[in-house]
């Protein structure tokens, strides 16, 4: 093989060599090109390589016989490679002129800089991006971030000024975490996604809730949980350790909808609106549900509390045993229902229940109304007044009450219809001054009478007596009866008169056995009449018989004969027992009869109740 060896003055040479196996790399000097070497034999560099170098296959070595990639540059000390840029940087790697790229400078840090393209023809806008410090900071920008390992969980803390102030670990166990530290405060847990993606803020362990947030009740405001929109209404959901704020800071309502449908409204001025939007009634009706189960203990199971005060008074709707209780926690605390008049002067009392008297009362313009049951029973009247008193117990179910003029009237009225006209009946107390009296009236105009008439007054005469004027007759249907005899017959043995009345007075008198009998305790009057047979002569009897027994006789005698039947009658006040009965027997004597007289016209056998 071929070689042309250069020596130097002393023992220093360059031996170049032909290929020895065709095929080798061939090394080309290009004119002005100088390969320095020292006295050493020790490459020193290229001070002139015009056409640049070229490997086209192979690998580059600096410092190895045996690089293991295309460039491969190995020393003992001091750094691989060397670029210097200025006296401040050791390594510049540049793109273009003084382009931005990757420095190492004189204080030992790592560097990225960058430079608009427009500028990379000079030295203006070099700006850095990017440095790692000795001490392992890694820098963006000039805010610090650390990335590292602990105990085998990785994590990334972000400092300022050598301080770690928030910190992100991500752990295998724990999940991901977040860390903080307030100023003047330690590095503290606020918050972790767990590896089952519940989240808890505030706290390590979410307690099984998809979302848990956790604030420090302490005097400053801390809201847990802040949801604003600055850019419209300033919307903001707000938690605070002892309140929550929901709505805009701004006067408009809040909506709570269900798909498009509004469902509750709060206006700006407090107002709550249920399936309404405004505040005028809605054609639906709207249910709010306080949920719960009712108590046995009356008045204690409050589900709304209206009003409380600091000393536990308090106003409230709740429910007991199945009802609903309104409560009121002290006696002179009212239930009061109040209404607009006509004159728009404000709400004005209507009705009041006064908790302290046990008094319902009524302002003098309002009315009650009764619609209820058409049901027999006292269960279903339309009112029931009274209660079940003991012997003697005056119950004063009605008072009328106030002052009285002369001449005036209170009145209970009966019509059906609108009309004077359609009364159909009326009862009053009228007061008179002169002379100083007090009438009970009562009036019946069911005939379409327009009148002011009471047929029925009862006047004081004093404070213990009292006058009864009817205008009519008066009829005790239960007590009275008029019966006539239904045979002709002459007798004259003592036999019982056979009656028969009309069939409303069946209650009192029985057509089967000709009796009377009394329903009530008291003075009945009683009359009886019959004929004497004319051209007889001798004695007929009538007797009224009381439970079988003569009460009362009645007798005619004539001692010469006559032509004409003669009547014989009489009456008599009796005292009858409840279930007394009255009979009539008639006899004779002598030679005379007594005629039964059959017909009302001729005979008859009649009484009433006349007082207790």
């Amino acid at each position: 093989m071929a070689k042309i060896k250069l020596n130097g003055d002393t023992s220093g040479y360059i031996e170049i060599s032909a290929p020895a196996v065709s095929g080798n790399n061939t090394l080309e000097l290009g004119p002005g090109t100088k390969i320095l070497t020292n006295l050493d034999n020790t490459f020193t560099g290229v001070s002139t390589f015009t056409n640049g170098l070229h490997v086209t296959g192979g690998s580059f070595g600096l410092g190895t016989d045996n690089p293991a990639s295309k460039l491969e540059v190995k020393a003992a000390s001091a750094p691989h490679i060397t670029s210097v840029y200025s006296t401040t940087d050791h390594i510049t790697m540049t793109t273009g002129g003084s382009g931005g790229g990757l420095n190492i400078t004189s204080g030992n840090h790592f560097a990225i800089n960058h430079q608009p393209f427009a500028d990379r023809a000079g030295d203006t806008n070099l700006t850095e991006r990017f440095r790692i410090a000795t001490d392992g900071i890694a820098t963006f920008n000039a805010e610090n971030i650390n990335i590292n390992r602990n105990a085998g969980d990785p994590y990334i803390a972000l400092q300022t000024s050598g301080t770690s102030n928030a910190t992100l670990y991500g752990g295998a166990s724990t999940g991901f975490r977040v860390f903080t530290k307030p100023s003047g405060g330690s590095l503290a847990e606020r918050l972790r996604v767990a590896n089952d993606g519940t989240v808890s803020i505030g706290s390590p362990s979410s307690g099984g809730w998809k979302l848990k947030v956790v604030v420090d009740d302490n005097a400053s405001y801390q809201s847990a949980v802040n949801i604003s929109n600055n850019v419209n209404a300033d919307f903001t959901f707000d938690i605070k350790s002892n309140e929550v704020r929901v709505g805009p800071s701004v006067a408009i309502p809040l909506l709570i909808k269900t798909g498009n449908t509004e469902k509750v409204r709060i206006q700006s001025g407090g107002n709550v609106l249920l399936g309404n939007t405004t505040s005028t009634s809605t054609a639906s009706p709207v249910n709010l549900s306080l949920g719960g189960t009712f108590s046995n203990s009356h008045g204690q199971n409050p589900k709304l509390n209206l009003w409380e005060d600091s000393v536990g008074d308090y106003m409230s709707l709740g429910v007991s045993s199945s009802q609903m209780d309104f409560t009121m926690s002290r006696d002179e605390y009212d239930f009061v229902w109040y209404g607009q008049n006509d004159s728009d002067n404000g709400p004005e009392e209507r009705m009041r229940l006064d908790n302290g008297e046990k008094l319902l009362d009524f302002t003098s313009t309002c009315k009650i109304r009764l619609k209820g049951s058409s049901s027999i029973g006292r269960t279903h009247a339309h009112l029931n007044i009274g209660s079940d008193g003991s012997t003697n117990t005056d119950t004063r179910a009605i008072d009328i009450w106030g002052s009285w003029g002369d001449q005036e009237s209170k009145s209970i009225t009966w019509n059906h219809g609108t009309t004077t006209s359609q009364m159909v009946c009326q009862q009053r107390v009228r007061y008179n001054t002169t002379p100083s009296t007090t009438v009970y009236e009562i009036g019946r105009f069911y005939n379409g009478q327009d009148t002011t008439a009471f047929p029925f007054q009862l006047q004081s005469t004093s404070t213990t007596t009292a006058d009864l004027t009817v205008d009519g007759q008066i009829y005790n249907k239960n007590q009275s009866f008029v019966a006539y005899s239904t045979q002709s017959n002459n007798i004259q043995s003592s036999t019982k008169i056979d009656y028969t009345v009309s069939t409303s007075y069946q209650s009192v008198f029985s057509n089967s056995n000709s009796r009377f009998t009394a329903q009530r305790a008291g003075l009945y009057l009683f009359y009886v009449r019959h004929w004497f047979i004319a051209n007889q002569t001798g004695t007929v009897y009538l007797d009224m018989m009381k439970n079988g027994t003569s009460v009362k006789e009645f007798r005619v005698t004539h001692p010469t004969a006559s032509s004409e039947y003669e009547t014989i009658q009489g009456s008599a006040l009796v005292y009858m027992a409840v279930n007394d009965y009255m009979e009539v027997n008639g006899s004779a004597s002598g030679n005379a009869y007594l005629h039964e007289s059959a017909g009302n016209r001729h005979s008859e056998f009649s009484g009433f109740y006349v007082s207790g």
